[in-house]
């Protein structure tokens, strides 16, 4: 029997590193989400447009390019999935992700299992709010009308 997939529960992995994604899929299955390992920007792409994460935990250097690629694409097409950001590139380079809406926080490697479980359950437990919905659909509404208007 094949397994469903909750998108609140489903969170997606994109590291190219196994051994790595098998640390961080541990972490990521001990706070009780579904983990969807990939190990590129083109599967990664190809996982958010066929259905919806709780989060996205995004390596910097994968086979195909950059992960701010992957973020750059989801905000194109207005994905609002949060994103973990993860890498050993040096700060500077990653203080420019910090400026992105749908990053949440980034982390530099090696990380303890902790700061990756408190950095993936922070900005879910904020969504689980109902006042963030309420935030999120009337700035949403207030985008889209600004649009239209001019």
């Amino acid at each position: 029997m094949k397994k469903s997939f909750d998108s609140e529960k489903s969170i997606l992995l994109v590291e190219d590193d196994p051994l790595v994604a098998i640390c961080f899929t541990n972490v990521i299955e001990s706070l009780s989400y579904d983990c969807i390992r990939v190990g590129s920007i083109a599967q990664a792409w190809s996982a958010c447009k066929a259905r919806r994460f709780a989060m996205v935990v995004c390596d910097h250097d994968l086979p195909d390019g950059k992960g701010i690629v992957l973020v750059e694409m989801m905000l194109r097409t207005r994905m609002t999935t949060p994103v973990l950001y993860v890498s050993a590139a040096a700060p500077t380079v990653l203080d420019v992700l910090r400026t992105y809406p749908n990053v949440k926080d980034v982390l530099s490697k090696p990380t303890e299992k902790e700061t990756l479980a408190d950095a993936i359950s922070s900005p879910l437990e904020k969504q689980a709010d109902p006042k963030f919905w309420l935030f999120r659909i009337a700035s949403l509404t207030s985008e889209s009308l600004l649009e239209t208007s001019f």
